[in-house]
């Protein structure tokens, strides 16, 4: 019977190939994978040359690539990868992200001792966003972090990419998983199974999101504003239906209406066509100082864009981006 690995790093992707190309980079390039520290692809089908590119890859040492039949959606393949993967521990991974890879072999070496001490959640620090505790790899039982911390670190692990979990909690929360498979962050559903004795640890900054023209191939999934403006809001009522410890303050609201009128800024003033918000969603979750933002937004984002993109500009004072609509970071930012 194979070992089981102490980490997986679990990146779904689908028809991304030139920024999955730059996120693996660092990776394939290095010595960190091995039969302990492992990477495992679950390419969702792709059509755009990413299966005929990773079967050249089928070689490579801590290498494990698993294709899906046919396409299983975003929250399909999410949750594949999650509870597919076989390491002790989960690092669920984006395909548009930029990775430290000293900070990364850091993790390597300190992830037996967070193991040893029954870690079920680290923390896995995106830049962009910055830290949620103030040490790091640090274990500190869930009770014990202010409600302020609770909500920062739901807020931004409902970025796939900052989830390193322990495969026995995503397991036991299997059932959570799939209820949440509508938000585009099943992952969420975690935290259905969080007891107030839960171990959390927080890592060194391992990644961020790329800036380059390849990783911009993720541009159509943020149109949909669905995932991290109107979920995260709904998920958090929903958390707190299936887990009484699970009580966050309302600070991960402000980050979701903070990261929702960046991201408003970031595709009402690029040159690619944006699709109505859904605003009736919005209206029900968001705070009230929110629904008028909202509400000029969807009605901006009706205009042509020839009307839409100066008057976009000039209501957020910037200048419009003629090459993209989402700069490599903006769609996470966090308004003060």
């Amino acid at each position: 019977m194979p070992r089981q690995p102490l980490l997986s790093i679990a990146l779904p992707t689908c028809n991304r190939l030139h920024s999955l190309r730059e996120t693996l980079g660092p990776l394939l390039e290095s010595d960190l994978l091995d039969d302990e520290f492992e990477l495992r692809i679950f390419n969702n089908a792709s059509t755009d040359g990413t299966t005929e590119w990773l079967a050249g890859l089928r070689h490579q040492a801590g290498l494990a690539i698993c294709n899906q039949p046919f396409n299983v959606g975003i929250e399909g393949n999410i949750i594949a990868a999650l509870l597919g993967s076989p390491g002790r521990y989960v690092w669920l991974m984006a395909d548009h992200m930029v990775l430290d890879s000293d900070s990364i072999r850091e993790f390597k070496a300190r992830l037996p001792a967070l193991a040893a001490q029954q870690v079920a959640f680290v923390y896995a620090v995106i830049r962009s966003y910055g830290p949620v505790l103030s040490e790091k790899f640090a274990p500190k039982p869930w009770r014990d972090l202010s409600r302020g911390q609770q909500s920062r670190f739901i807020f931004y692990t409902s970025n796939l990419t900052s989830v390193v979990v322990k495969k026995t909690l995503a397991v036991s929360a299997a059932r959570s998983i799939y209820r949440f498979a509508g938000f585009s962050y099943p992952h969420l559903g975690l935290y259905a199974a969080v007891k107030p004795d839960t171990l959390v640890a927080e890592s060194l900054p391992l990644t961020d999101f790329a800036r380059s023209t390849a990783a911009h191939s993720r541009v159509p999934s943020y149109h949909r504003f669905r995932s991290r403006f109107i979920g995260y809001p709904q998920a958090v009522i929903k958390l707190r239906v299936l887990n009484d410890c699970i009580r966050p303050n309302r600070l991960g609201l402000r980050y979701a209406t903070g990261a929702l009128r960046n991201d408003c800024k970031q595709m009402l003033t690029g040159s690619s066509a944006v699709q109505p918000l859904d605003f009736l969603q919005a209206l029900r979750y968001f705070p009230w100082r929110s629904k008028g933002f909202l509400a000029f937004c969807t009605l901006l984002a009706t205009l042509p864009r020839s009307v839409r993109i100066p008057l976009a500009g000039l209501v957020f004072r910037v200048r419009p981006n003629k090459e993209s609509s989402v700069s490599g970071t903006g769609a996470f930012q966090v308004a003060e």
